[in-house]
């Protein structure tokens, strides 16, 4: 007589069988996972730049030059940037106390034979663990 079903040692080895294949994946989807939120808190803080470069740009030669000097700022201390407004928030900035933003703003001239040109150097560095992004940007007095 043949038997139709399935036998439980049968059962308990398909399980087994199963259990080895699945659980490695397991481990390995949670990588993926650790290592997609790294990347999305990479873009954030990409992003939070840029938008700082831009506004920063986008002010004033006299504003600018009003605050001539160098800036450090971290999580405790950003009063110089109150005013900008971060697509992710300021906190997505600092995120642990390790991160170091420094704007420095320094002034210069060139003189030609007929005239002189005011610009302003404006650099922006954002240090964390081992991220770094550096820009600089010159703004000239006639906008046009």
């Amino acid at each position: 007589m043949k038997n139709k079903g399935m036998m439980l040692i049968e059962i308990i080895i398909a399980i087994a069988l199963f259990s080895i294949v699945i659980f490695p994946l397991l481990g390995f989807n949670s990588q993926l996972l650790q290592i997609n939120n790294k990347l999305l808190i990479s873009q954030k803080i990409y992003k939070n730049y840029k938008a700082l470069q831009k506004q920063l740009i986008a002010k004033d030669f006299s504003y600018l030059n009003d605050h001539i000097g160098h800036y450090k700022l971290t999580k405790n201390n950003y009063s110089f940037i109150n005013d900008i407004v971060f697509p992710y928030g300021i906190d997505n900035f600092f995120i642990n106390y390790d991160s170091v933003l420094e704007i420095e703003i320094i002034p210069f001239q060139i003189y030609s034979n007929l005239e002189s040109y005011n610009y302003i150097l404006l650099k922006i560095m954002y240090i964390n663990n081992n991220k770094s992004l550096i820009s600089e940007n010159f703004i000239s007095n006639v906008r046009s």
